[in-house]
């Protein structure tokens, strides 16, 4: 079965990103808030950080 997702534009997700970077919740690629691996939340223009940190 294939699926189609709709991904969040790369300006977005690279920001979200570096947003991710400087967080004290980042370990090896996880938040530790939700579990999520940040590069796949980032990629997904619903999601939203737990903590608020990245822009609306």
């Amino acid at each position: 079965m294939r699926y189609e997702v709709d991904l969040a534009a790369d300006d977005v997700r690279d920001a979200r990103l570096r947003v991710c970077a400087g967080c004290s919740r980042l370990a090896t690629h996880t938040c530790l808030d939700c579990g999520c691996y940040v590069e796949f939340r980032a990629s997904l223009p619903t999601k939203r950080c737990p903590r608020g940190l990245w822009s609306a």
